[in-house]
């Protein structure tokens, strides 16, 4: 039986994360968000995997382009960016993720977990 992992967040619980507000107000068009229970990574689908992404979904990270220990490269942008130092968005078409805008990390969050 397969577990589902993924965190339910509203646009509320954003806040609480180092997302750039430019990105935030695009996560606010989703239908849903959801987190990586391994990281700060969100999604704009329920559905993913680490084997899978709905064609069009969205991710919001601050990595990309990682080695996993199979030795397959996760998360493949279109474009380099720059890991722990940026927030991107990409969309994911055709097996990869297409960088839509990437922004400086912010420092600190708006408000106190």
């Amino acid at each position: 039986m397969l577990f589902k992992k993924e965190i339910y967040l509203n646009h509320d619980d954003l806040e609480d994360f180092y997302i750039p507000d430019e990105i935030k107000e695009m996560m606010k068009n989703w239908y849903v968000i959801t987190k990586s229970p391994y990281s700060d990574s969100f999604y704009s689908s329920d559905q993913i995997d680490w084997c899978f992404k709905p064609e069009g979904s969205y991710r919001v990270s601050d990595h990309w382009n990682f080695t996993r220990k199979t030795g397959r490269i996760h998360c493949v942008t279109n474009k380099e960016v720059i890991d722990n130092e940026e927030v991107c968005i990409a969309r994911y078409e055709d097996g990869i993720y297409r960088v839509i805008a990437c922004y400086k990390k912010p420092i600190e969050t708006k408000r106190q977990r």
